[in-house]
């Protein structure tokens, strides 16, 4: 969360462009594959929304501000769930993560889920 928190204190809920947006995050050219890992993760998860201009979503605003620590661990579990892989994950191993002996069983369930465009 400290890179929605940057973003958060530099632009608020204001729209930034991807290029503004790769120097606020200290990318030297802004075709770096981190920060294309880090905004595609950002998106997953719920707390950012857009397509070359982003915006932080009201739950990613939430996340940042929660009223209260319950309400903290109930927006964490719902950005976690966003996440088609880990929804499923849990859905078939619960709290039984540890079951999970090998990449395979991640593979297998992502080809399950239908591609996002």
């Amino acid at each position: 969360m400290p890179v929605l928190k940057k973003l958060y204190n530099t632009v608020k809920l204001e729209p930034i462009q991807s290029k503004d947006l790769s120097k606020l995050l200290g990318y030297k050219y802004g075709t770096e594959q981190t920060l294309f890992k880090t905004i595609n993760s950002m998106l997953a998860y719920g707390v950012l929304d857009g397509r070359g201009i982003y915006n932080i979503t009201k739950f990613g605003e939430n996340l940042l501000f929660p009223e209260s620590p319950d309400v903290e661990i109930n927006l964490k579990a719902q950005a976690f769930f966003n996440v088609g892989l880990w929804k499923k994950l849990y859905e078939v191993y619960g709290k039984n993560v540890n079951n999970v002996k090998s990449g395979k069983t991640l593979i297998r369930l992502r080809r399950k889920q239908p591609r996002r465009y």
